[in-house]
């Protein structure tokens, strides 16, 4: 059998097409390339919002299920004000009428903080992508440019809820929010235990849901074994 001929390591550009004829290149014009942005969808600014009966658990820790006070006129009590700016005093009164705190937009760690292009240090849990200036996320999650996928920092993430407990923005979760949690963690468990004994492909998150149950038991043991919060009342009888 004779020896296989290798292909030419390049092909002259005047080489005929080996069809017969010659190559060709259309002219599309002047090209003006422009690198992409992300394809996420447009989202006004907001504030965080904690309450005391929501809570989840990522990266083995339990963390807030935070709300989002959406910062635009005519939305959840949210009113414009004269030069395009806003009136959100309402909206943060009905949502801490509801039991809801606000995070302010700066608590977060000083080693979070970010140093913008003019070199100016700040500290803020949101970002806007770049060439995105109607996309506004939370500072732990990262976009990527032509896509509409999006990660979560899931370590920053929880740094981030520790340091809302440890400087008292928000409150640990009580006892009764934890048994919630454990409830809705053990029927979310069985749910996945169930189809994981017919298809292979839940077990992996059947695990992960056990896991995440465990880490709630624990929480809800130390609960319970901690002081109630107040002050001890005496009674004269």
């Amino acid at each position: 059998m004779p020896p296989k001929k290798s292909a030419p390591a390049f092909v002259p550009t005047d080489a005929p097409a080996r069809n017969g004829g010659n190559a060709f290149v259309p002219d599309l014009g002047p090209v003006n390339r422009q690198a992409p942005v992300t394809r996420v969808d447009a989202q006004p600014p907001f504030l965080l919002k904690a309450h005391p009966e929501r809570w989840t658990v990522m990266a083995g820790s339990i963390v807030p299920m935070f709300g989002r006070l959406v910062l635009q006129a005519g939305v959840g009590g949210v009113s414009a004000r004269a030069g395009g700016k806003i009136d959100a005093s309402d909206a943060r009164n009905m949502a801490e009428e509801q039991g809801w705190t606000l995070i302010p937009v700066d608590a977060i760690p000083d080693s979070h903080a970010t140093t913008n292009a003019d070199g100016q240090v700040v500290k803020s849990y949101l970002y806007k992508p770049e060439g995105r200036e109607d996309v506004t996320l939370l500072r732990y999650t990262r976009c990527f440019p032509g896509s509409s996928a999006i990660e979560v920092d899931e370590a920053g993430f929880v740094e981030f809820c520790d340091y809302l407990q440890a400087e008292g923005y928000i409150q640990p979760p009580a006892a009764y929010a934890l048994e919630k949690l454990r409830a809705r963690m053990e029927r979310e468990s069985g749910e996945l235990s169930d189809r994981a004994r017919e298809h292979s492909q839940y077990a992996e998150a059947a695990k992960r849901a056990r896991d995440q149950l465990g880490v709630v038991e624990a929480a809800l043991s130390a609960a319970r074994k901690s002081p109630s919060a107040g002050s001890a009342v005496m009674v004269d009888a």
